[in-house]
């Protein structure tokens, strides 16, 4: 009697031990998985945090990240706009690599001359190209153009030309580090955005830039 009380102690003992074997992977899985998820779904709300609306009256309207300052004093009657989540010159060497600056440029200029222009300059800097298309932002035919390498500290730019008057092309311009994995994302959200508040006679959106500069 006693001997197999005995054994039925020792096997509950042995039971024991062999399902805290078996239990304990499961159970550090799912702490691990639980772990993964909830980091992710923080990283997606990070990515994903709210624009606010910028207004110039009487020219433009534009969504930023609400951190995000306006540089220099910003009217109506000026051509150059720009915006950053940093309020230095991203030139400089001490610039974090999460920094990213937007300028706003109107040309009274046509849209094909604009391109060419640049074009020109990306060679002489020795920027490549990596990246072109068409599309629509506020209405308007648009180009977005990628370049990278231009030698600066934040040498990737992403650009958007926007015709509306006959001789006027609205740029928006963003700079990025390599570093900086939620830029692009951030950047394509701005130029998305933009709304021309005093738009003058609308040019006609056909042929797309692309067909009448040959690319």
């Amino acid at each position: 009697m006693f001997i197999l009380v005995d054994f039925i102690v020792l096997m509950s003992k042995n039971y024991s031990k062999l399902l805290f074997i078996i239990v304990s992977p499961l159970i550090f899985s799912y702490f691990v998985l639980a772990g993964s998820l909830i980091y992710k779904n923080n990283s997606h709300a990070q990515n994903s945090s709210s624009l606010i609306d910028y207004t110039v009256p009487n020219k433009f309207s534009l969504l930023i990240p609400p951190e995000w300052v306006p540089e220099g004093k910003l009217n109506s009657d000026s051509t150059y706009f720009s915006f950053t989540n940093y309020r230095h010159d991203l030139r400089e060497e001490s610039a974090p690599t999460d920094a990213i600056k937007t300028e706003v440029t109107f040309i009274e200029k046509k849209l094909d001359v604009v391109l060419q222009t640049r074009f020109q300059q990306a060679n002489e800097y020795s920027e490549s190209i990596t990246k072109k298309g068409d599309l629509t932002i506020d209405g308007q035919p648009a180009v977005r153009v990628w370049y990278q390498g231009g030698g600066w500290n934040y040498p990737n730019e992403i650009s958007s030309y926007i015709p509306y008057a006959a001789n006027q092309t609205v740029v928006i311009s963003s700079y990025y580090n390599d570093d900086n994995s939620d830029a692009v994302d951030t950047i394509q959200r701005i130029h998305w955005s933009f709304r021309h508040l005093k738009k003058a006679e609308i040019i006609d959106s056909k042929p797309r830039v692309h067909e009448r500069l040959g690319f």
